[in-house]
């Protein structure tokens, strides 16, 4: 075989090749499209109105979710969920965050929406227990303009105590590493007789960082369970946050 005829055949080869790919282009830039929309987005915006919202909602703006809860497990696992409120709020139930980052922010900024914290009776310990957020694996918090108002346990027979009577609860198992607790311009409110504490962290590392947010007076010794007012945050083995003392 001459040189010429194995260029010219070679030629015809890389011709036939490149009518091929372009014959198949749309069809494999219509797949590469569909696989990268099946790519959930895990970044995730809802709306929660627990006055006229409702649970069986879309979630957005016009459609409201009635709860925190409805848009946590409309999150995917490892997924950031912005849980914007649009109105007051009761939280009556424990929410769990397993895998997932909430945000709860009011619809109008610079506008606290109140975050209404009740107790409730666990049946299987026979004692009250506040409603919590339960830090599971992966999780993390921020509230941004949220009132977060804790309950009276005056006239509660057997009240909650220590872990059962805290918000920001992490898991007595250890299941996840470091549990993370931001509030930006927010306020904690007692009712009378309120005794509920900031943060419960037992076999994890705490990440706690407030900022421009007021406590009652009096706070002191609440902010972490476990640690007694006028406790050093530098001296903590495993607490990492922006406040002097405890």
């Amino acid at each position: 075989m001459s040189l010429e005829s194995g260029i010219a055949e070679l030629t015809s080869a890389a011709n036939s090749l490149i009518a091929y790919f372009n014959s198949r282009k749309a069809s494999i830039d219509a797949a590469v499209t569909d696989a990268l929309l099946a790519i959930p987005n895990n970044k995730k915006v809802y709306y929660v109105d627990n006055v006229a919202g409702s649970d069986a909602n879309t979630g957005k703006l016009a459609s409201p979710f009635k709860t925190i809860d409805k848009a946590v497990a409309s999150t995917p696992y490892g997924g950031s969920c912005q849980a914007v409120l649009l109105s007051d709020y009761i939280f009556d139930t424990d929410t769990s965050l397993d895998g997932i980052s909430l945000f709860i922010t009011s619809s109008v900024p610079g506008t606290k929406r109140k975050l209404m914290v009740r107790n409730y009776f666990n049946s299987t310990s026979n004692t009250n227990w506040m409603a919590a957020l339960l830090m599971l694996a992966g999780s993390a918090v921020t509230f941004k303009d949220v009132s977060l108002n804790f309950p009276t346990v005056t006239g509660l027979t057997n009240p909650p105590l220590g872990g059962p009577n805290t918000f920001f609860r992490g898991s007595v198992s250890g299941q996840s590493p470091l549990v993370q607790v931001k509030l930006l311009d927010c306020e904690i409110v007692d009712a009378s007789g309120a005794t509920a504490l900031l943060a419960y962290s037992p076999t994890s590392a705490l990440l706690l960082e407030v900022y421009n947010t007021t406590f009652p007076s009096g706070f002191a010794g609440r902010y972490v369970f476990g640690l007694a007012a006028g406790a050093q945050s530098n001296a903590q083995s495993n607490v990492l946050t922006n406040l002097t003392t405890f």
